[in-house]
């Protein structure tokens, strides 16, 4: 049996939304980042909030589904272990960051988190196709 017989791919099914809600969470925040006809309340509200989620939810979340594939926690246990992890992830990015003598700004930091978060997310989606075919389990 060919692999295009075996029917939805993992990043097609409705299992994986939440792969492309990371995805449009990074770009939502890398356009508002980019707008410049917003008048400034609006644009400082919008950054605030996805900024917020940027750094507070974003790779924390990306990195527990990768640890904790899907079933292995329940919803809360996620959403506060996300909080937590995210907490973590950040200053060692903003610590690497600084290492490499890269200038801390909203405009280095932000496209580092997301990339950090898409790399998790991609290993995320990897494990819990691994869990579905019957892999090593966790």
């Amino acid at each position: 049996m060919n692999a295009g017989s075996e029917g939805p791919s993992q990043l097609t099914s409705a299992r994986a939304l939440w792969f492309w809600a990371v995805g449009a969470v990074g770009l939502a925040v890398a356009a508002i980042a980019l707008l410049p006809g917003l008048s400034e309340p609006l644009n400082t509200l919008l950054k605030l909030a996805w900024s917020f989620l940027l750094v507070f939810w974003l790779p924390g979340y990306c990195f527990t589904r990768a640890l904790f594939p899907r079933g292995s926690l329940n919803d809360i246990e996620r959403v506060l272990l996300s909080v937590a992890m995210s907490i973590v992830l950040v200053p060692v990015v903003v610590l690497l960051l600084d290492e490499a003598s890269v200038s801390l700004r909203a405009s280095s930091l932000a496209p580092s988190l997301i990339i950090l978060s898409m790399m998790y997310a991609v290993v995320a989606v990897l494990t819990e196709r691994l869990q579905a075919n019957g892999g090593p389990q966790r």
